[in-house]
């Protein structure tokens, strides 16, 4: 039967006779009663507004309207009715619709175990209520299917069970409101949201269950802003397939044993949308502050802070970025990437983290730059393992209990402009990782090896500083180093060894340096062998060597290595040799150039800058002997300096000259070759060149325009310098210029022109110049100067006028 609020004893009486001959009976509540209705299923059938406190033994069955507005509702779950069997306190059938507005609805959860059901089709708004469960809500208290849903400014609270689960709608928002799980044995998801899509989530307060918020099955365009979670497990939890994007940003978050938000795509067919997780503040988590799965997205400007594992551990995200995190006091990791490729970690800080601050674990591609990682408890601050061709960049790390940057089996990979300050083990330590670059890195304060190399070859060591280390470089292998290049760099003030492949402790070589270049160092302060090597077809060449116990020590594997252009200046030791067939000198175009030896007694009578008799080489062994020379010492320190260049002037030409030189004159103690470009295509080159002049003819005339020819010189180094010229080509008419009313006093100037002298001679009436022709080239024409002159006097008077 149906039953209706009463109005007036009147009413009620007349109705009650109608029960002698109706089966069924609709009673109108349309204004408040301290009357309970009947027991039963009580059945809206027509819009209705109930109001007021009711006490109900029974359960309401909406299918039409019905606005529940300043209202209590207590169910007493006494007595069950037929339509559902009496699960649900309040069911909104299809093509119901239920406002509630401002009331409380509340159940013991004796006999009903859900609240309310909003069923597919119906129509659901609730603003400012109140929902309380006493008992067990097995599945949820509140369960909505429809779509097109809002909930503001709520209240939901449950002994036990989940609050409100989600069942593929869409359009479905709730903000402002307040959830309370109660811990139980069997906790569930505080809000629950399964294969919806249109979801705002935003400005809520969500307390206890095992989850505080659920995304599952293939749910999308999910946004979850602004909510404060604290769960047992996962204050926010997305799993099965997403296809499509969703952001979770501006929340806080707090879990207790897992992590504060779970992401897993793990079955999605096709590639999802980009998804966002940005400007959480995450706090107190158990395992992890994020744990993301197979998901595309980008994880911005989050501050995750006490996590009892990993402060973001990614795996299988692709193409993903991690940009502006502070993540601080994790347990173990700060950020851990696991076989994912091409992401972008940038601009992150990580403080106190109890493993590595960055762990890269088979994530090829990825590029590491401008973070900040400070005092990492263990491992080391990068630890790259099994990826190839990572790019770590402009990074700061400070302070760690192991390894600065450690790159293990991980080929191609790029370190540069990384500041890296006080690590109790290695600085940068390699192994397995040829075809690396290690560039203008700044390592200082480290305990043992500032540069540690391991099994790595062809790789390229440059323009890094290195000071205040227990070792500057050390190669540590049970196999040779091949073909690697260590060139420009800075070692200063190195407790050891500057660069070494000595395994000290042993007295013995562990691996050869084998066709190495070491070109271009400077080895200050070093207490023990600036450089110790044992290899051999290497070439050590430009290095300074300052005030070390011992500049060089070549091992007895060491040989046919070529060691030229060092100075050595005022070490205690100069070197020693110990190997064979080592060559202490260079010929370059059938000269001998050896090196700089602060302690050479020898003279250079004939002046050219090579000493007359040569420097001996011993071994420092307990006999000394002498075991090579260097049989062209060189008098001066820095004796090979950088290439130089003339610079001719820039020049005009007729159209149609040719036969126009431009000359050169270079200068290097190791000349190898020069290119001349015209507009910056190469014309000509040569090679060897022995530092003769370099001289362009302009062979064909060439038509009106300006050219620019570029001469680059380079020495048996690779250093270079240039010099550009422009030619200006100009047509005869232009030159042409009439007579100027500007008096100008007769004056005589000379123009360089290349190899060509141009004298000038101008009056107040005479525009016509006189050229005369260089020995190494005729220059035909007339052309004038006076047309420069008489603008800039034109130009200076118009700006008078303006004054």
């Amino acid at each position: 039967m149906e039953y209706r609020s009463k109005r007036t004893i009147t009413q009620l009486s007349f109705l009650l006779c109608l029960t002698l001959y109706v089966f069924s009976v609709s009673f109108s509540f349309h204004t408040a009663s301290s009357a309970d209705p009947p027991d039963g299923e009580w059945t809206i059938s027509t819009p209705e507004t109930l109001t007021g406190t009711w006490h109900l033994n029974g359960s309401i069955v909406v299918n039409s309207s019905l606005t529940i507005t300043d209202a209590h509702l207590e169910f007493m779950g006494v007595t069950k009715g037929s339509l559902l069997d009496g699960e649900w306190n309040i069911t909104v059938l299809n093509g119901g619709s239920l406002t509630i507005q401002d009331s409380n609805i509340t159940t013991d959860g004796s006999a009903y175990p859900w609240l309310l059901d909003a069923q597919a089709g119906s129509s659901l708004s609730i603003t400012n209520g109140n929902f309380t469960h006493g008992g067990s809500a097995t599945d949820a208290m509140v369960h909505i299917e429809t779509p097109d849903v809002t909930i503001q400014d709520t209240y939901f609270e449950v002994l036990d069970g989940a609050a409100v689960k989600v069942f593929n709608t869409t359009e479905f928002t709730i903000i402002g409101s307040e959830f309370a799980v109660h811990p139980s044995t069997s906790p569930q998801e505080i809000l629950d949201i399964f294969g919806s899509k249109n979801v705002t989530i935003t400005n809520n307060v969500l307390s206890g269950g095992e989850r505080g918020i659920e995304v599952s099955d293939k749910a999308a365009n999910i946004t979850i802003s602004n909510n404060t979670i604290h769960s047992n497990s996962n204050a926010i939890r997305i799993e099965k397939p997403i296809n499509e994007n969703f952001t979770i940003s501006r929340n806080t978050l707090s879990t207790m044993t897992s992590a504060c938000i779970w992401v897993s795509a793990s079955s999605f067919t096709g590639l999802p949308k980009v998804s966002m997780i940005s400007d959480n503040y995450i706090k107190a988590s158990g395992l992890y502050g994020l744990d993301l799965h197979n998901t595309l997205l980008h994880v911005n400007n989050n501050i995750i802070q006490n996590i009892g594992g990993n402060g973001i551990d990614l795996y299988n995200c692709n193409n993903a970025t991690i940009v502006g995190n502070l993540i601080k006091d994790s347990d173990y990791r700060g950020i851990y990437c696991s076989e994912s490729s091409d992401c972008e970690i940038n601009n992150n800080t990580i403080i106190d983290a109890k493993s590595a601050g960055i762990d890269l674990f088979k994530c090829p591609n990825t590029y590491v730059h401008h973070n900040t990682i400070e005092n990492i408890k263990k491992n080391a601050g990068i630890l790259v393992s099994g990826s190839e061709s990572v790019h770590l960049e402009s990074n700061i790390i400070r302070r760690v209990v192991g390894r600065g940057v450690a790159i293990l089996s991980a080929k191609n990979s790029i370190i540069e402009k990384n500041i890296i300050e006080r690590t109790s083990n290695n600085g940068i330590e390699y192994s397995s990782a040829d075809n690396s670059t290690i560039s203008s890195n700044i390592i200082t304060d480290i305990a043992e090896y500032a540069l540690y190399s391991s099994r790595s070859d062809e790789c390229i060591v440059e323009n890094n500083t290195v000071k205040n280390s227990g070792y500057g470089v050390y190669f540590y292998s049970f196999s040779d180093s091949y073909d690697n290049i260590y060139r420009n760099n800075v070692f200063e003030s190195i407790g050891a060894m500057g660069v070494s492949a000595r395994e000290d402790n042993l007295d013995r070589i562990e691996g050869a340096i084998i066709r190495t270049q070491i070109s271009g160092n400077i080895f200050r302060y070093c207490m023990d062998t600036a450089l110790s090597i044992s290899g051999n077809n290497c070439t050590i060449f430009n290095n300074t060597f300052i005030k070390n116990k011992q500049a060089i020590h070549m091992h007895s594997a060491s040989y046919n290595n070529t060691i030229y252009f060092n100075d050595f200046v005022n070490n205690l030791m100069l070197v020693d040799d110990d190997g064979s067939s080592n060559q202490w000198f260079y010929n370059n175009t059938g000269t001998d150039y050896g090196n700089y030896w602060s302690d050479y007694t020898g003279i250079d009578a004939n002046n050219d800058g090579i000493g007359d008799t040569p420097y001996n080489i011993s071994n420092y062994g307990p006999i000394y002997l002498v075991v090579a020379q260097d049989i062209a010492p060189l008098i001066k320190t820095g004796m090979l300096d950088d290439p130089t260049i003339s610079y001719p002037a820039d020049f005009i030409l007729l159209v149609g000259t040719s036969g126009m030189a431009i000359t050169w004159i270079g200068s290097s103690l190791a000349p190898e070759n020069y290119t001349i470009a015209v507009d910056g295509m190469v014309v000509t080159s040569g090679e060897p060149w022995d530092g003769a002049a370099i001289v362009y003819i302009f062979s064909s005339s060439l038509t009106e325009g300006n050219y620019t020819i570029q001469c680059v010189i380079s020495d048996s180094l690779g250093r270079t310098a240039s010099d550009t010229v422009t030619v200006t080509v100009v047509n005869a008419s232009v030159l042409d210029f009439p007579t100027t009313t500007v008096p100008i006093n007769a004056t005589t100037t000379t123009i360089p022109l290349g190899n060509t002298t141009a004298t000038t001679t101008t009056t107040t009436t005479t525009t016509t110049t006189t050229t005369t022709e260089a020995s190494s080239g005729s220059f035909p024409g007339t052309f004038t100067v006076l047309l420069f002159v008489t603008i800039l006097v034109v130009f200076l008077r118009r700006d008078k006028r303006r004054s």
